[in-house]
């Protein structure tokens, strides 16, 4: 968001307003949150494979439901998280006076 307060400041000097400049930012947050929840569901769930092959007494502790519910908690603070970062940042930079920007 650093790099981007330049362009925030220049959207908003021709008159956008704070949610036209809110929206492409936000919608990027998510797309990265959710790439990034998917991205570590696939690498803890090979985590696991790999334990129950090390460990074959693990298998027996598997409850695929509470697996599930992980896997969705994780998908939903990828997006929650990202997002709400993102909104902090580009209010941050939205009441930013000229002179603050550099």
């Amino acid at each position: 968001m650093y790099a981007h307060r330049l362009l925030i400041r220049s959207m908003q000097l021709v008159g956008a307003t704070r949610s036209f400049i809110t929206k492409p930012f936000l919608t990027r947050s998510i797309v990265n949150g959710f790439i990034a929840a998917i991205i570590a569901i696939v690498l803890l769930f090979a985590l696991m494979k790999f334990a129950v092959t090390q460990l074959p007494d693990y298998q027996a502790l598997q409850d695929y439901t509470v697996i599930g519910f992980i896997f969705a908690g994780i998908l939903i603070m990828g997006l929650v998280f990202s997002s709400l970062s993102t909104l902090i940042a580009v209010r941050k930079y939205l009441r930013m006076k000229i002179d603050e920007l550099y």
